[in-house]
């Protein structure tokens, strides 16, 4: 892939619904140009041409749960968990290992990352494994366990026993809630169970969520916040508030 291509790419990544005259200013090519890049990034099935736009992928085989919790999770703060998924997978380099928790921003994050990158993925979530399948330079583990109806995230002991063989560059955990006393929260108590082994093994922590989880606590502890190393979330939230997450030694990424 070209660079010109890649920038193209990224501009579609970063709007999710884009014209064609747009991307010409954002990326400086003329539309003859985008037209071809937009052909061969949808024969490769990384975004989809509509007449005089381009759009990223919807998830991928999720129609039959159309009505699940998680898609009503996926639609909510969107652009945001767009933006985020963007800057998370920017911080993954070539070769490295990567564990990656269940859950909408994770799965943003999952469909963030660049094509041409190689990379080892485990996962506890089908649907960030079939996210990456058509992935060339993934390589992907899909744990096992006991599948959590509607949520895509498996759970249980041979869950479990595949994140405690792995010891990942890093982990990539969305949550519940992110609260100063507290730490990292979440609702599903065997869910959390397996997140706590991811971090546990990995050398770096980061943690996807958008704005609206600062301040919340579900009601499992998943992890101190003291040793959560990234937590990238939206502007939604002032520079005041993250204040004593960052006193607590995390580095925020807000975009």
């Amino acid at each position: 892939m070209t660079e010109r291509t890649e920038a193209i790419l990224s501009e579609v990544r970063r709007a999710g619904d884009i014209a064609i005259p747009d991307l010409a200013v954002r990326t400086g090519a003329s539309e003859v140009t985008i037209r071809r890049a937009l052909t061969a990034l949808a024969d490769q099935g990384l975004i989809i041409r509509t007449r005089g736009r381009a759009q990223t992928p919807g998830p991928v085989l999720y129609e039959a749960l159309r009505d699940s919790g998680f898609q009503e999770h996926a639609l909510h703060m969107a652009a945001e968990k767009r933006r985020i998924g963007l800057a998370a997978a920017g911080l993954l380099t070539s070769g490295e290992v990567v564990a990656f928790g269940p859950g909408t921003t994770t799965t943003a994050t999952a469909c963030s990352i660049p094509p041409e990158l190689p990379i080892r993925v485990i996962t506890n979530a089908v649907n960030i494994a079939m996210e990456l399948y058509r992935r060339p330079q993934a390589r992907v583990y899909l744990t096992g366990g006991d599948l959590r109806p509607g949520w895509f995230s498996l759970v249980g002991q041979a869950a479990a026993e595949a994140m405690r063989d792995t010891i990942p560059d890093k982990a990539i955990i969305g949550v519940t809630g992110i609260n100063v006393e507290q730490g990292l929260t979440d609702d599903h108590r065997d869910e959390a169970a397996i997140t706590r082994i991811m971090m546990t093994q990995a050398r770096q922590r980061i943690v996807v969520a958008d704005h609206t989880k600062f301040g919340r606590t579900g009601h499992t502890r998943v992890w101190p916040l003291e040793k959560t190393d990234i937590i990238v979330t939206d502007s939604g939230i002032s520079s005041r508030k993250l204040a004593p997450y960052e006193a607590r030694g995390v580095r925020i990424i807000r975009v």
